[in-house]
């Protein structure tokens, strides 16, 4: 069930801040104090369906080759994304007939097969028992409980030996040493793409002409 909750976090993001934020009747926590109220870890009000059959990231038909995106444009990839639509109206009729006050609030078909579910009072086992089913779990709640870290390395006491905190870091250089990118990798191939009006920028240093913003290399 891991899989799924790691997806319920990347698909549905904003859904989880309105409810663990509060927003929409109670008030939100104190940004800058760690006194946070305790809440429910899930929320059993709504749900994550995965349904039977693979995603387009796995399964073999659709699957990129490494290193490469899903071609949406492909043959391939619209027909198994029209099979799965199709499995996610056999589900969602089956709501219909079965668990009558449940909705379909969001799908999914790229990384994981699933529907995000509102039960509206229909229990978590009825939605797992539909025959499109493989695994149903509520949604994650996440809370903030954190708002200071300084407190967990103890730069308090770091600032008081440098002179105070208003003095701390006085004439300390910090350098980052930066490893860069793979230029060559597929996600940065400009194939197909322009640049925008006054693009690209560059320095003269990095300039095959030696001059800034030309012939940038």
């Amino acid at each position: 069930m891991k899989k799924i909750l790691a997806v319920t976090l990347i698909f549905s993001a904003i859904g989880f801040s309105v409810i663990a934020f509060g927003v929409g009747g109670s008030s939100r926590p104190n940004a800058n104090a760690d006194a946070f109220t305790t809440g429910p870890d899930v929320d059993t009000a709504s749900a994550v369906v995965q349904l039977k059959g693979d995603p387009l990231t796995t399964n073999p038909s659709t699957k990129p080759l490494h290193g490469r995106k899903i071609d949406f444009n492909s043959q391939a990839v619209k027909s198994y994304r029209a099979q799965l639509s199709a499995k996610r109206n056999e589900f969602k009729q089956w709501l219909r007939s079965n668990a009558g006050r449940a909705r379909v609030t969001s799908e999914y078909d790229i990384s994981l097969n699933a529907v995000a579910v509102q039960l509206n009072g229909t229990p978590l086992a009825t939605i797992a028992a539909a025959p499109m089913t493989q695994k149903a779990e509520y949604n994650v709640l996440y809370h903030p409980n954190l708002s200071e870290s300084y407190k967990i390395i103890n730069a308090s006491d770091a600032w008081t030996a440098a002179g105070g905190r208003a003095n701390a870091g006085a004439g300390i250089k910090i350098g980052d040493i930066d490893t860069g990118i793979d230029n060559t990798h597929p996600f940065f191939d400009p194939t197909g793409f322009s640049y925008p009006p006054g693009f690209p920028k560059c320095d003269a240093a990095d300039s095959a002409s030696h001059h800034a913003d030309q012939d940038c290399s």
